[in-house]
């Protein structure tokens, strides 16, 4: 209601609440409070709501997929690596976690090398996945391949700020700094990591 009314001083009053009171509240209730943050954008408070749900064995690797999806600005990319790190603890053969963990350890500037070649196995099994794509095209920038990293980035419009400043990153890097400069104003750089902003520097 506060945010309806644009009371931004408010809402971040009640939000603070709300990370108060989930602290002492039954994990019902807890879910709850992490499904609705997460369906109106609030990170800060999806994260910290399945950060708590994690406690629970049960809820463990759905917890630990929803702050992966909530990460909040404040989070770094071994923040990610540590979450996907676990979650490959409990689900090892799964892809996606696997390709997350591989994007995370890629931004982090970390085992480039393996994660940049599991990004291309992955790539060479479904070269058109849009999602293996971006995360290959990051594994080739890192290792100095600009050229063939912007080749097999997919051109999809999409507004996802992450993936719109690996778009910048790749332009410049490919001397398209007319295309980087038209496209770095429409990125909301509020909700990048800090090495994901790393990228438009």
């Amino acid at each position: 209601i506060a945010g309806s009314r644009n009371d931004s001083a408010a809402e971040d009053a009640q939000r603070r609440q709300l990370r108060q009171v989930m602290q002492f509240a039954e994990l019902p209730h807890v879910l709850f409070a992490a499904r609705y943050a997460e369906s109106v954008g609030w990170k800060t408070e999806a994260f910290s709501a399945w950060r708590i749900l994690a406690t629970d064995n049960g809820a463990r690797p759905d917890a630990l997929r929803g702050q992966l999806r909530n990460l909040p600005p404040t989070a770094t990319a071994v923040d990610g690596l540590e979450i996907t790190a676990q979650l490959l603890a409990l689900q090892p053969e799964d892809p996606s976690i696997r390709l997350s963990n591989a994007f995370f350890a890629l931004l982090a500037g970390q085992n480039i090398e393996s994660a940049a070649a599991l990004a291309e196995e992955f790539l060479s099994a479904e070269p058109d996945s849009i999602d293996i794509r971006r995360v290959a095209a990051l594994g080739r920038l890192r290792q100095g391949q600009p050229a063939a990293a912007l080749k097999i980035f997919p051109d999809d419009n999409n507004t996802e700020p992450r993936w719109q400043a690996l778009h910048v990153a790749l332009l410049r890097a490919n001397n398209q700094k007319a295309a980087a400069e038209k496209l770095l104003p429409t990125i909301d750089q509020s909700t990048l990591t800090p090495e994901e902003k790393d990228l438009l520097r």
